[in-house]
């Protein structure tokens, strides 16, 4: 098992996180297998993973021209006190009086999450954190200007088999993901998050995963990844992944059941559209190709 330590905190040493040895944020469009990554990357001994924050997502617009105008709310700190109580982070009051009532500089209240994030970490025994909220990915930008040295692991699914997902989870779920979304609505999710990932290919803290040959071939996935956040890869990570997903899964999070069962590919695109359906969402997304992240042809 992993350890748990807890240890009290030093302000000194959360001001600087020193001891922080990598940031990973793990990206993606919603329905992509963000999930089922995360399991496996968390069983590693060296990393620390958490539950998703919505830290930037629910804090800061995600129009740019909105961004300009963001001040300092306290329910802000508020969603911050929540996430502390349910990861059970210790003198969270402590912590949270690091950070600046009187922030007005977005730059500085992404630092103050990204050092929370820190301790939270340090505070467990680990060294190396990753975080995975998929909508993070429109926030890659700030985030890249507050730490150039975050590393970026972004999963794609093809268009088809996310954009079923997503219609689908939110007519099961419409209370927990903020109402239905209309075929229209999905389909223009996964073209711009396609987009956005699309701008980040070739740097080199940014990772690529193409879904259909993570589950594919996971060990060999996995093994890339370990050797780009130059981490050694362990046996572990292929054993004791459902262990991990009931650590990072919420009890209300009962769509991703499926990051327990045996790793595999899953497609409702047919079962949930009629053949007229299909055809418009094919001809909607025919302009992207999902083999551009493809670690086969790159």
């Amino acid at each position: 098992m992993k350890p748990e330590i807890n240890y009290k905190l030093s302000v000194k040493r959360i001001l600087m996180s020193e001891k922080i040895q990598k940031r990973i944020f793990l990206v993606g469009a919603a329905r992509s297998g963000t999930t089922l990554l995360q399991s496996l990357l968390s069983a590693h001994s060296q990393i620390y993973s958490f539950p998703e924050t919505h830290f930037f997502s629910k804090t800061i617009p995600m129009r740019r021209s909105k961004q300009q105008l963001w001040r300092f709310k306290k329910k802000n700190v508020n969603l911050v006190k929540q996430f502390m109580e349910e990861t059970k982070t210790a003198d969270s009051e402590t912590l949270l009086a690091t950070i600046n009532p009187r922030t007005v500089i977005l730059k500085d209240w992404i630092g103050s999450l990204l050092k929370i994030l820190d301790e939270i970490t340090l505070q467990k025994g680990y060294s190396i954190w990753l975080e995975k909220t998929p909508s993070h990915l429109r926030y890659v930008n700030l985030l890249e200007k507050t730490d150039p040295d975050i590393n970026y692991i972004h999963i794609i699914r093809q268009g088809e088999d996310v954009i079923a997902s997503l219609y689908e989870v939110t007519r099961k779920h419409s209370d927990k993901w903020g109402g239905e979304r209309t075929l229209d609505n999905c389909i223009g999710r996964w073209k711009r998050d396609f987009i956005i990932s699309s701008k980040y290919l070739g740097k080199t803290n940014h990772s690529f995963v193409l879904y259909e040959e993570f589950v594919k071939n996971p060990e060999s996935i996995i093994k890339h990844l370990c050797e780009k956040l130059q981490l050694p890869f362990e046996e572990r990570m292929l054993e004791e992944y459902k262990d991990e997903a009931s650590k990072i899964i919420s009890k209300d999070e009962e769509w991703k059941e499926n990051v327990s069962k045996e790793i595999g590919k899953r497609s409702k695109f047919n079962m949930i559209f009629s053949k007229e359906e299909q055809e418009y969402v094919k001809s909607k997304i025919e302009d992207t190709d999902a083999s551009i992240f493809s670690l086969i042809t790159n």
